[in-house]
Formats: C-alpha cells, structure tokens, sequence
C-alpha cells in the first residue's frame, strides 16, 4: 500500500517538474540568439520565472527524496 502511494507521488512530482520546466520562457542566450534579429533580453529573469526556477528546484528535490525512498521500500 505504501510503495503504491509513493509510486502514485512520484508520477505526480515528475508531471509537476516537467510542466514547471516547461512553462520557463528560457531567457538564456545560447547559440541561436548570435544569428537572432531578436536580442533575448541578456538572461534576466523576472517574476514568474523566478517562481517557476524556485518551484522546479523544490519539486526536484522532493522528486529525488521520493525516488530514494521507494527504491529503499522496494528493496
């Protein structure tokens, strides 16, 4: 019952981690934005995406915990 619950956590934090990933607006230049008529804005974050980079780091870490745990439940 409890490795279940931990496997149905797991699935949820790594869709959770994907869709805060994912909504990020990547303000990183890379490669692309040297050839790019549209400057990027230098890598500044702000607002939401400071929110979003804080709550992929903590799904993260809870993703890793859970991880952790289940392999030590199932083993």
């Amino acid at each position: 019952m409890f490795v279940t619950v931990l496997t149905i956590l797991e699935v949820v934090l790594a869709l959770a981690t994907m869709a805060a990933v994912l909504f990020q607006t990547g303000t990183i230049p890379g490669m692309s934005s040297s050839w790019s008529a549209y400057p990027m804005g230098g890598g500044q974050k702000k607002g939401v995406d400071e929110f979003l980079e804080r709550v992929t780091i903590v799904l993260g870490a809870l993703l890793a915990a859970v991880t952790l745990i289940l392999v030590h439940q199932i083993h």
